[in-house]
Parts: C-alpha cells; structure tokens; sequence
C-alpha cells in the first residue's frame, strides 16, 4: 500500500474528465450511511487514472491515461467536482493537489474543493479463481434491457428482485420474475459445459446496461460465489452477487398452449393504450374476448360509470374464450416484443400465457415471455 503524495499536477481534458466521471456517478447513491461513498476516488498510478464510485455493493472503475509519475489516493467531492465541469466549456484543466486541497486551474478562472485521503475508500475484492465468459457488448445490453423489467420490488423475495444468469450446455438464460410475469432471454453462443446460476441486482445491471447499449466491444463477464465483474473498453464493474436461491423456472413454462393469436404488435398494443385509459383504477383489468377472428378489448370502471370496447379482425386458431389481464402488465410485456407480429398462446382463462416475437431476434438469440391472467 502507497501512501498519498501531498501534491501532484496534471493536466486533463475537461470533456475526457467529464465523460468518465458521469458514467462513475451513476453508482454513487444520492444519501450515503458512509460519507466517504459521497466521493470519487482518484486513484493515480505511473501514467494512468483510476477513478472509483460507489455505494458499497457496487463499485465502477473507468481508467483514463495520463500523463503522471506519481502514486497517489484522493477523495474528492463528487457532486462539487462534477457541478463545476458541466459548466465549462471543452479546454484543458490544470489540477493542483496539495495540503488538503484541489486547485482546477481553467482558462478564465481556478476554483478550490477539499480532499481527503483515499486509503479508505471501500475497494472490492480481486476475484479469486472466476468463472469467465467473454460476450459482446450489444447482445448482451439487449438481453438485460428485455429482462430487468420482470423483476420484483418485493424486498422480502430477494431472489426476485434481480436477473439470474443461468448458464447451461445450451445456452446462457437471462431470466427475471416477479411471480406474474416472467422473461427468458437467451444466448445462445454463451453455453457452458457446467451449469452455473448468478442472480445480479438490478442497479448494476441498469448501469451496465446504458454503457454497452449499441456498443461492439467485447465484454469479460467473471463470476464467484459472491461477485461478478464486467471489464470493457476502459471500465470495470463490480457487484456483489443476491445470496438466494432463484426459483426453478422452467417449471411455470406451460408446455401445452394449443390456442394461438398472431397479432399485428403495434396495433394491438396501440387498442390496449385506448380502451386501458377506462379500465377499474384498483384492478387495472381489460378483458380478452376471442370469439372466431374476431378479438374484441374490453375495460370498464364502474365507479366511475365509464367503458371502451374495441373490435379487432386478428389470426385466431382455438376455442372461444374470454381471458382477463392487469393492462399496465399486459401493455409492458408487449412493448418489450420488439417485433412486428407477435404469436399469443394460451390454455384457459387461469393459466399462463406466452408471448412470442416472430421476428427481430438476432441469430442466435431467443426470448419467452410470460403473463399469468387475473380473475374477471
């Protein structure tokens, strides 16, 4: 362990600065129990940056190359620092560290914030003898994207409040639920000989996930018992893993839906925007009334003496029947689907219903989306 150098100099672009240190502050919680965790760190090694943030169970690290010979830790204010950039314009800024104090030094003036030594700072662990997979930025992005949603918020279920990474010989499962609702996501080119299973939070996932959107960067997934860690371009994530034991989800999968819709997305999910604005506030309930080729939407509130119906002419093969959803649900499982058709399959009024996207998958990607109904 080194110890803080009581002054350093350098010099850095505001813009380069600003960049990583916004994708850092995504981890830092707004109110922390611990006040050290109000900062960023800044860790300096021989021609490289290191800056830290987190909120104990996460940690982001992004790596900026610069032009220093020292070793050093520092503590820095992070909203303070961060307020001061965004109001810069792009010009290179000279920082001053010495005696308990940063001096940014810009063009038209200098401004001065506290630090602190960084010894403290809560690092996480080197992960010992991981589990590594090295996947693709975007894929990866999607699949977190299309199944975060379906999580819990029941903190009393902590299983469910994150998305399990369920590795098999066939494939690799993203999978999330909050027992009405179930998303399985799968990559298929990130199969593993041993079946393993890693519930990750939703926050660091969120996070992730706005960082490698649309990105072609590979991307080291690791994983313990305890942590996982994703390293890309120039930054490291870190989170501690939720300790509990996902339920087993293939089993709620029905295997025989034999009545099948095939629906144009947009214009299903367009009806069901209308006709939900009439639907009970407490139930949310719209009802699926399927009679031949013709679909029709019904919501009503009686409370409130109001009621939209729609007629739609839709592809339906099976029995009759009426089934009732929560609108808010049904619409967001549906705006998940990103697909132009949409295959609807369904057994009785009581048991779960799969969703299908027929098209826009990449290859070798798959997704099974579920809803369970509610009484009517």
């Amino acid at each position: 362990m080194y110890q803080t150098r009581s002054s350093m100099e350098f010099i850095i672009s505001r813009t380069d600065l600003l960049k990583n240190l916004q994708a850092v502050k995504n981890v830092i919680q707004s109110k922390n129990t611990n006040p050290v965790l109000d900062n960023f760190l800044f860790d300096f090694e021989p021609g490289k940056l290191h800056v830290y943030g987190s909120d104990s169970e996460s940690t982001l690290q992004a790596t900026i190359p610069l032009e220093v010979h020292e070793a050093g830790k520092f503590l820095i204010p992070a909203d303070k620092l961060l307020n001061t950039l965004k109001n810069l314009p792009e010009q290179p800024l000279t920082f001053h560290i010495e005696n308990n104090t940063v001096h940014i030094t810009a063009e038209n003036g200098k401004y001065t914030l506290p630090y602190e030594n960084g010894e403290h700072f809560p690092l996480p662990p080197e992960l010992q003898d991981p589990f590594v997979r090295e996947m693709n930025a975007s894929p990866l992005a999607e699949a977190i994207d299309k199944t975060i949603f379906a999580t819990s918020n029941d903190e009393m279920r902590p299983a469910l409040t994150g998305v399990l990474f369920h590795f098999k010989p066939d494939a690799l499962n993203l999978v999330a639920t909050d027992a009405h609702k179930l998303v399985k996501y799968s990559l298929l080119d990130y199969a593993s000989e041993e079946p393993l299973e890693y519930i990750l939070p939703k926050k660091p996932l969120q996070i992730l996930k706005n960082l490698l959107a649309g990105q072609e960067f590979s991307v080291d997934a690791s994983f313990t018992d305890r942590l996982a860690q994703f390293a890309f371009d120039n930054m490291v994530l870190t989170t501690v893993l939720i300790n509990a034991k996902f339920p087993e989800y293939d089993k709620v999968i029905p295997l025989d839906n034999p009545n099948k819709l095939i629906v144009n997305r947009e214009q299903f999910l367009n009806a069901l925007r209308r006709t939900s604005i009439y639907a009970s506030q407490t139930t949310y309930l719209v009802k699926l009334v399927f009679k031949g080729s013709q679909l029709q939407i019904l919501a009503r509130n009686e409370d409130m003496n109001s009621e939209a119906v729609e007629n739609l002419t839709v592809n339906y093969e099976g029995e009759d029947m009426t089934i009732g959803f929560n609108a808010k649900s049904l619409m967001e499982m549906i705006s998940h689907a990103d697909s132009e058709e949409l295959e609807i399959t369904m057994s009785t009024p009581t048991r779960a219903v799969l969703f299908h996207p027929l098209d826009g998958m990449a290859e070798n990607e798959e997704i099974l989306m579920l809803l369970m109904p509610i009484a009517y």
